[in-house]
């Protein structure tokens, strides 16, 4: 009895330590950055190239204008534009197009799993970050005198479990169908041995998918080994990766912690982030800011209102407060830039904005940007209203309808396969 009861001792701080793991390695910002992630390789990935499949199939299909309105709103689901809504619709319409029977609709080789999936993106804050209504949003609060966006709570973290738990559910169902499998092979006239322990062991991986994906340490090993299954069976089959192999790989994107994993390089490497010295009484420059921390989901970028008592602006006095009301300015240790040579420092610090820095170095770029750049510096005193005070921001999406959806997404799977 005391054996038990200690072992029970034992196992609930484990148990604890293993639920609490994701929250100690980052932050909410972070895991509602990862959503964010998720949502622009999932939706480009897996769910868009699904739908246009279904445009292009080449049978007769009875209802056209449900998968090219899937096209549509899946397309603004990856700019951002109208989030929430336009991946509440395309969830709506993949799954009908999912559920329709094999030959009435192109989509219907297609898991519901997509569908569904999507829906949980549409009930979680994956639009927070790299989407046209965060930059929206930033534009109000900067018109309001603010360019950090609200604290996300940890509704990104939870959306992302529910996630998890329906890839561990078509594991699971992967894997029993490997167990039925294996035992066929078994029994068969001439069983190869390699073949059935191959399948064996790809099916214990499968049916061990669902407990292990919600420990920290255990999903970057689960993500290899997806991949490993997924290489393995091409080459047995003698092709590469296809539309299907590859949109399963995508899928799992949201098991690895890429802002905690960035963060940790950006430690490693001893890199700190740059400051950005701007006129917090210029409207353009605070729109200018808050959309850029709209992109920054690696805090690479660190604004400094100049004209303040900010410890961080007295540590520069070289830069005058003259030089500040007439530039923007970005400082990284001993270095500093001004004006469009800045922004060209700022795009090489923020990921989303690496495609740009080429770009910008090119002479022509920069010819015509260091002239717009000039022109409106010099007249962004009365392009914007001045700050008036902030109202109140609105709440974050609740977990209780995170759950409602997670839940329904879960069961719904199970019914629909």
């Amino acid at each position: 009895m005391r054996a038990a009861a200690a072992a029970r001792d034992g196992a609930g701080p484990w148990l604890t330590r293993w639920m609490k793991a994701d929250r100690v390695a980052n932050d909410a910002r972070g895991w509602t950055a990862n959503l964010a992630l998720f949502r622009v390789v999932f939706v480009a990935g897996v769910a868009l190239p699904a739908a246009l499949h279904a445009l292009t199939w080449p049978t007769a299909f009875p209802f056209p204008w449900l998968a090219l309105a899937d096209v549509a709103l899946l397309g603004l689901a990856l700019l951002g534009a109208l989030t929430r809504w336009s991946l509440a619709g395309a969830a709506a319409i993949s799954l009908v197009l999912a559920t329709l029977p094999l030959g009435e609709s192109p989509a219907s080789p297609f898991p519901p799993a997509v569908a569904w999936l999507l829906a949980l993106l549409a009930a979680g804050p994956s639009g927070h970050y790299l989407s046209v209504d965060a930059a929206w949003a930033a534009i109000r609060r900067a018109d309001r005198g603010q360019v950090d966006p609200a604290a996300p709570d940890w509704s990104g973290l939870l959306t992302l479990r529910y996630a998890w738990g329906l890839l561990g559910l078509l594991h699971l169902g992967a894997g029993l169908g490997g167990v039925d499998t294996a035992t066929q092979l078994a029994w068969s006239p001439r069983p190869g041995a390699g073949l059935v322990l191959g399948s064996l062991a790809v099916s214990v991986f499968e049916l061990l998918f669902l407990p292990l994906v919600f420990i920290r340490a255990a999903r970057p090993a689960l993500l290899v080994g997806v991949a490993a299954i997924q290489v393995g069976q091409g080459l047995a089959q003698g092709h590469s990766l296809n539309i299907g192999s590859g949109g399963l790989l995508l899928s799992h994107a949201g098991l690895v912690d890429w802002t905690a994993a960035a963060r940790a390089l950006g430690r490693r490497r001893g890199r700190a982030p740059i400051l950005v010295f701007y006129d917090g009484g210029c409207g353009f420059c605070r729109r200018a800011i808050g959309i850029l921390r709209s992109v920054d989901l690696l805090d690479g970028v660190e604004p400094v209102v100049g004209l303040s008592g900010d410890a961080r602006r007295r540590r520069h006095p070289e830069i005058t407060d003259e030089m500040l009301a007439h530039d923007v300015w970005a400082v990284d240790g001993s270095h500093a830039w001004s004006g469009y040579a800045a922004y060209r420092i700022i795009a090489a610090r923020v990921p989303v904005l690496w495609p740009l820095v080429p770009l910008l170095a090119l002479p022509p770029v920069a010819w015509v940007g260091q002239r717009v750049y000039r022109r409106v510096a010099d007249s962004r005193d009365c392009r914007l209203p001045p700050a008036s005070s902030p109202p109140p921001e609105s709440p974050p999406p609740t977990p209780l309808w995170i759950h409602a959806v997670g839940i329904l997404a879960l069961a719904g799977l199970g019914w629909l396969g």
